[in-house]
């Protein structure tokens, strides 16, 4: 519903993300056409932690809204917004130690409850 929630006139797409651990303004860097490597996204001024570093989020993958008008855009042709989601609910299963977390999470859960 939080979602759907955000989707007015003025938004084509909302897709769902976490505050991502990576920051490109700080530690996540590219190789440039020289071999040299260089950040991602320069900051305007220096950084002296991530924390300071502009928020950035991971897409999760997890849920996208369109109008049916605005679909065609895609993702990025349009205006788009984010529902920020829990780290712990925003995990993707791409190697066994992903699913070991998950399982390990789903333990705890099982626990507590």
């Amino acid at each position: 519903m939080a979602c759907i929630a955000l989707l007015d006139e003025e938004t084509d797409v909302v897709i769902t993300g976490y505050e991502a651990e990576k920051n490109p303004y700080f530690n996540m860097v590219e190789q440039q056409p020289d071999g040299y490597y260089k950040l991602v996204k320069t900051p305007e001024g220096a950084l002296a932690t991530r924390q300071t570093a502009p928020k950035v989020f991971a897409m999760n993958a997890s849920i996208y809204v369109w109008h049916r008008s605005t679909l065609s855009k895609g993702l990025w042709e349009g205006r788009a917004r984010l529902h920020a989601m829990p780290r712990e609910r925003s995990i993707d299963i791409d190697a066994p130690i992903d699913l070991k977390l998950v399982e390990l999470l789903m333990q705890e859960k099982r626990e507590t409850s």
